[in-house]
């Protein structure tokens, strides 16, 4: 068993990527924050009708199902 070549590689690949992949993570949360933050101002209203849309949908779909 070649167990010294075997946790090193994975070990690698886990310390390279982890700190790439939060930080790409979070920089998407923060954008997604901040757009959500001036985008939801300006469009509250049409999210509120959009998701009074969807849920009247699937009233509707359920109703025809029972």
């Amino acid at each position: 068993m070649t167990s010294s070549t075997g946790p090193k590689q994975p070990r690698k690949k886990a310390v390279h990527f982890s700190p790439r992949g939060a930080g790409r993570f979070r920089w998407t949360i923060l954008k997604y924050e901040i757009f959500f933050l001036i985008y939801a101002k300006s469009q509250a209203v049409c999210l509120a009708y959009f998701a009074f849309g969807q849920v009247y949908k699937i009233t509707n779909i359920m109703g025809k199902l029972m």
